[in-house]
């Protein structure tokens, strides 16, 4: 990553401008590429709000949204296999503290998190989650207990997880973690 002086009529200004190596755009356009991507890493100004007010930075001090940002807009790709990806509760307390208002961290979390399962890291984090999963998939609620949903509307859940592809993508989360050895 490098950063160089542009001299772009801006008012009459020179600007500080990205100059993005090739090695540097591969995250960048993965990330952008995602179905929930919006964020807009380049204008994060790093003032750090977000991790003020992030509830995941007090029990977990790895995890800090401002620099994950950072490190997703230099294309450190190494911050797919950095296990504080997985300590944010999806709150949203940095995306409401955000001055720039257009910095989603929950959204970039989800789609780091992707990124991750899809070249095999993270897999031990999503083996806690896979019964629970399997029972909301199942059964329409989360528990184990039995059913408390019409087997109408269970019916209809089964087809929705077919339609999105999200029964095919459990499938492969599941496929995957099986065959992963315990960190």
């Amino acid at each position: 990553m490098a950063w160089k002086m542009s001299s772009e009529e801006a008012g009459g200004e020179e600007r500080m401008v990205r100059d993005l190596n090739d090695q540097d755009k591969s995250l960048v356009d993965a990330i952008d590429q995602h179905p929930l991507s919006g964020t807009n890493y380049f204008s994060c100004i790093q003032c750090g709000r977000c991790v003020g007010a992030c509830p995941a930075t007090r029990v977990s001090p790895a995890f800090n949204i401002r620099e994950i940002n950072r490190r997703v807009r230099d294309g450190d790709e190494s911050v797919l296999d950095d296990p504080s990806i997985w300590d944010c509760f999806y709150c949203q307390a940095c995306v409401n503290t955000c001055p720039k208002n257009n910095i989603d961290g929950y959204k970039t979390i989800i789609i780091l998190r992707d990124l991750a399962l899809n070249k095999n890291a993270g897999l031990h984090h999503m083996k806690r989650v896979l019964p629970v999963i399997a029972t909301f998939m199942e059964k329409g609620v989360l528990t184990d207990e039995k059913s408390w949903l019409d087997p109408a509307c269970i019916d209809e859940l089964h087809q929705l997880n077919e339609q999105t592809g999200f029964k095919e993508r459990f499938e492969s989360l599941k496929n995957k973690c099986d065959g992963e050895e315990a960190p």
